[in-house]
């Protein structure tokens, strides 16, 4: 379990200074810092969750766990990425953190964010978790949203015309069969 310690706290380390290089170069995309930074308590709260897991031998959410963590890991890489203004937006950037983000706010929503938050059946700090963990989410979707239409008027298209029909389609299977996963899990 202290490995998976030590790998937290590495990758912590060289994010933060693949950050702040980018700040001292002037390439910065503050939207995606803004991203980036508020994707931290998800995956505090996940680090955690295995951490007690494995120390309460608590496995039946493991796995569960386990579908957050790695496509929140794949969404902040992908939003890391696109911190510096010297990564280009690609239309796979866009529908990877889309379906990502979408997946865990059509989940988190179906377990806990609609009765907890929005039925107010939560305790106080239950509602405080699923905002932590779903805000970001719903962050990366509109900040994603924004920075499409951006793309869209760089290359002087439409929206229709920015995608190919595969990628959307592929981007629409993928976020259901990751749903279907994530929920099943």
């Amino acid at each position: 379990m202290w490995c998976l310690m030590m790998v937290g706290v590495v990758v912590a380390y060289e994010c933060s200074k693949y950050i702040i290089r980018c700040i001292i170069r002037k390439e910065v995309r503050w939207r995606m810092v803004l991203l980036f930074i508020s994707t931290i308590f998800p995956h505090y709260y996940g680090w955690w969750n295995y951490l007690n897991y494995y120390n309460e031998q608590f496995y039946s959410q493991w796995y569960h766990q386990l579908y957050f963590t790695v496509s929140e890991i794949i969404s902040s890489g992908f939003i890391l990425q696109l911190i510096s203004k010297r990564a280009n937006v690609e239309t796979y950037h866009i529908l990877v953190i889309l379906s990502l983000n979408l997946s865990h706010i059509i989940i988190g929503g179906l377990d806990q964010f609609i009765i907890n938050l929005l039925y107010g059946q939560g305790n106080r700090s239950q509602v405080y978790r699923d905002l932590g963990l779903v805000g970001p989410d719903f962050l990366a979707v509109l900040f994603i949203s924004w920075e499409t239409q951006i793309l869209i008027t760089e290359r002087k298209c439409s929206l229709r015309s920015l995608f190919y029909k595969e990628e959307l389609l592929l981007s629409f299977f993928v976020t259901s069969a990751i749903v279907l996963v994530g929920k099943s899990l």
